[in-house]
């Protein structure tokens, strides 16, 4: 009862300061507040179908279970940004992302971004590109090379029909690939032995961040990476399989090489993952398949990830015009928990669980600590930590008490109060 009722207290709270726009009062915040003119028609099918969805999945099985996620992860953030006022077009085209998009359908040869990467990025229409690895403009690349070509009239607010091939092709690729996350998340839930494994895959897929930030690489693939490390992993931990071993290494490495976001995953598998005595040797083979994808990136195209990382970082804090003190530091912080709160809402007293063990919270707050200390965010965390939410729902719902249909049926609720205050 006492944790309903901090739920309870936690959604009216958030939801008096996000109709209210209270935390853009704090200074640095990102977002704004304002009501949108949502459309009836969609939020209703959206509504129906979060209904639909809570409704039947405790009363299929687990294979059936794991479909139907896959289908509420693919179709529900599309029906909520047909409500809305921005479509899946216009974030390849007005957002500043779209610079990936636009880059990506120029058809350049991979092999030549690859090895020229830090000259490529000092071009003035290269801003977002600057700040990141190689991987997540090759990416783009490889994309293009699915899209299709004589997409009808070229609308003229993209660059010419190679971007609005790409584009069009991105709408339906995008939303598809953000669905893979539900198969090794609801793998992983099951393993660890979560009583109900489809719901910390429900609370993320209709969670605010995964449902409204879309048609990114941090909704996309990020948490669909993470995950698939992370069941590696366990899987190679607990077969002590050598080959899994390297394999989740692999697929760290490669993810870092998409996004430096991705740099804490290995750092997260402690909270889903056995650690034993022979965890450390177990880890030297993750750390051999890390090793591995950047000793190829090395020979084929010289690739540097340290030089990388450092003008990245450099490009970043010259770009957002954010010097890193110790009092931007602190303005960046405070804004960064609140973002987190409000975004999961009234579910962050779970976070509080009792039945959690010490150790595992305490591993918890300090990777916490350490996103806020070395993270270089400065709002828009809801999207930047995008990779981490389903490993914390899994974390969460560990707690059986936890692991209840009402609190996905709140965090409904929730998304849809968040799309009408701030759209996306």
């Amino acid at each position: 009862m006492m944790r309903r009722g901090l739920v309870a207290v936690g959604f009216l709270f958030w939801g008096i300061c996000l109709c209210t726009g209270v935390p853009s009062l704090l200074r640095g915040w990102f977002f704004l507040f304002h009501i949108q003119p949502l459309s009836v028609s969609w939020m209703t099918v959206w509504g129906l179908s979060c209904g639909g969805l809570l409704w039947s999945i405790p009363k299929i099985k687990a294979d059936k279970q794991v479909l139907l996620l896959f289908l509420g992860a693919w179709l529900l953030p599309i029906f909520l940004s047909l409500a809305g006022t921005q479509s899946l077009l216009d974030h390849c085209v007005q957002s500043g992302h779209s610079e990936f998009v636009i880059t990506g359908s120029r058809g350049w040869n991979i092999h030549d971004v690859m090895r020229d990467y830090e000259q490529m990025v000092l071009s003035p229409s290269q801003r977002y590109a600057a700040s990141k690895p190689p991987g997540q403009v090759v990416m783009y690349f490889l994309f293009n090379m699915l899209a299709p070509s004589g997409a009808g009239e070229v609308p003229g607010e993209f660059v010419d029909g190679a971007h609005w091939n790409l584009s069009l092709l991105l709408t339906v690729l995008m939303p598809l690939l953000s669905g893979l996350v539900v198969f090794p998340m609801f793998s992983l839930s099951q393993k660890i032995g979560v009583q109900y494994p489809w719901v910390p895959v429900l609370l993320f897929v209709v969670s605010a961040p995964f449902s409204l930030i879309v048609m990114h690489m941090d909704q996309a693939l990020y948490p669909m990476l993470t995950m698939l490390c992370m069941v590696v992993l366990y899987d190679g931990m607990e077969q002590q399989k050598i080959g899994k071993l390297v394999l989740s290494g692999v697929i760290f490495g490669f993810g870092c090489f998409i996004s430096f976001s991705l740099l804490p995953v290995i750092l997260l598998a402690g909270l889903v993952v056995p650690v034993r005595k022979e965890s450390i040797y177990s880890l030297l083979y993750v750390f051999f398949g890390f090793v591995l994808v950047y000793l190829v990136l090395y020979l084929g195209w010289s690739y540097n990830p340290i030089l990388r990382y450092q003008n990245a970082m450099i490009h970043h804090a010259q770009w957002k015009g954010f010097p890193w003190t110790w009092g931007n530091w602190w303005i960046a912080t405070r804004v960064n928990i609140v973002e987190f709160a409000l975004w999961m809402g009234p579910l962050i007293p779970l976070f509080c669980s009792q039945k959690k063990k010490i150790k595992d919270t305490l591993l918890f707050f300090l990777l916490f600590l350490g996103l806020l200390l070395f993270g270089k965010a400065a709002g828009e965390v809801a999207r930047l930590w995008l990779f981490l939410m389903p490993v914390y729902w899994i974390w969460v719902c560990k707690d059986g008490n936890n692991c209840r249909w009402e609190y996905a049926a709140l965090m409904m609720l929730w998304t849809g109060l968040m799309k009408w205050q701030m759209d996306f």
